[in-house]
């Protein structure tokens, strides 16, 4: 099987229940969003949730079949972005609130056959909980997720996110000794090319180091804007994840400047010929 037939092209889409400005995703109602995609042809719809009792996974598995996408992830950001909720918050009862809706998501994934992120979910540092404390609080946390998703075929995928936006596992290299330490096959790696950037990694080095832990990707320019409005070598980046024998998704995380129309339409009429190997 060649590259151009496993790897896909996938777009952030957000669920009903998010509503925060400034969120790095397409908004419409879902089959509108879904109909969008599939007609510009994208193989997949990334949702971006932030309560998943409050969407219907019958549903989403029906536009999936109406309009042959596949749901490779659901993003927890807003989790923390909107809700506030994280696994190292000093506050005990937001911990576990952030634990029990980790295992929403990872329900809501199985049908779906989908992963679930974690990011900023984790959370970042505060003067009252030692670090060495914090740390402890996220991979037992991480744990519990992984074994929760082992149980029902799920896949948690951790995600790197930059120093200059985030404090905790702020590397590629950071990523690899978590997912290394967790020590569980449904625990693995994502990669952001912003983050990437932000973190001052090379894209080729970043996609080495984290080699076969690596299940998702998100791609943007480092600015989040679409790709091919910035100087991010998105060819170089599709053949260092071929030189590694990536097989999932490429997944449009991004501003949705100067619209969402033009970002989504930008993002396939950069990316498909990339990935069918036409860079004509």
């Amino acid at each position: 099987m060649t590259f151009t037939e496993t790897v896909r092209l996938s777009y952030v889409l957000a669920t009903p229940e998010v509503t925060g400005a400034g969120v790095t995703a397409y908004r419409a109602p879902l089959e509108r969003s879904f109909r969008r995609l599939a007609d510009l042809g994208y193989d997949g719809a990334e949702l971006m949730m932030k309560r998943p009792a409050e969407n219907s996974v019958e549903e989403v598995l029906r536009l999936c079949d109406r309009h042959g996408l596949v749901v490779p992830v659901l993003c927890t950001g807003e989790v923390y972005g909107e809700d506030g909720l994280s696994f190292i918050d000093p506050d005990e009862s937001v911990r576990v609130a952030a634990r029990e809706r980790m295992k929403e998501f990872i329900t809501f994934a199985a049908p779906l056959k989908a992963a679930v992120n974690i990011g900023r979910l984790r959370g970042r540092f505060c003067p009252e909980v030692p670090e060495s404390v914090a740390r402890y609080w996220a991979e037992d946390a991480f744990r519990e997720a992984a074994d929760h998703a082992g149980d029902l075929g799920v896949t948690i995928v951790l995600e790197p996110i930059a120093p200059t936006i985030h404090d905790f596992i702020t590397t590629t290299a950071a990523g690899v000794e978590t997912v290394r330490r967790i020590g569980h096959p449904h625990f693995q790696l994502m990669l952001d090319v912003a983050h990437i950037a932000h973190a001052g990694e090379v894209p080729a080095e970043a996609v080495r180091c984290a080699g076969k832990h690596l299940k998702h990707v998100h791609i943007t320019e480092p600015d989040r804007g679409a790709p091919g409005t910035g100087d991010f070598d998105f060819a170089r980046l599709v053949a260092e994840l071929k030189a590694v024998g990536y097989d999932g998704f490429l997944s449009a995380e991004l501003s949705q400047q100067p619209d969402q129309e033009t970002a989504v339409e930008q993002t396939a009429r950069v990316m498909l010929p990339l990935m069918k190997g036409d860079e004509r």
